[in-house]
């Protein structure tokens, strides 16, 4: 049994006639099924890393914040088929920070100093009219995406599939 403290959570593997077996397995088996599992030190990097890409960082600037290289995501998807899951999920809690800062400039706006005379003199509510754009054709694109109508007259038009582009 691999590292980690037995969670008693029960795991049926079924066998040839339907009966099943239980065993007891431990944090990191649940984790990292039937593979490789990071030691503590690689590990916490991972999770520094995905901490920092949770919150909204870039790949690289969660890198940077984690001190590590970029090398190691490579080799930890190759490695440790349980962080693309991880990967994955950071990046779906990223993009779902990105899509609520998207809504707030495009709803409630940002507001922005006005100056006079190399005074603020207010403020001015800013709105993001492409973001709103962005969102709605998102969320409704049979309204709100862009359509092209393509016409030849008369004429047939060819269309041409599997083009071997080394031949253009």
């Amino acid at each position: 049994m691999s590292e980690g403290a037995l969670t008693g959570e029960v795991v049926d593997t079924p066998h040839e006639r339907g009966s099943a077996t239980t065993t007891l397995v431990s944090r990191e088996e649940e984790r990292w099924p039937a593979q490789k599992v990071p030691d503590a030190t690689t590990r916490e990097k991972m999770d520094q890393f995905l901490a920092g890409y949770r919150t909204g960082l870039t790949v690289g600037d969660a890198i940077r914040a984690a001190g590590m290289e970029r090398s190691s995501i490579a080799r930890w998807r190759r490695t440790y088929a349980g962080f693309i899951q991880e990967f994955e999920e950071a990046q779906e809690d990223s993009t779902e920070i990105l899509e609520a800062e998207a809504i707030r400039r495009a709803v409630s706006g940002v507001s922005e100093p006005v100056y006079q005379g190399g005074v603020q003199v207010g403020t001015i509510q800013r709105y993001s009219d492409h973001l709103l754009m962005f969102l709605l054709k998102a969320r409704r694109p049979g309204v709100y995406r862009d359509r092209v109508d393509v016409t030849s007259g008369d004429a047939p038009i060819k269309v041409y599939t599997g083009i071997n582009i080394d031949l253009v």
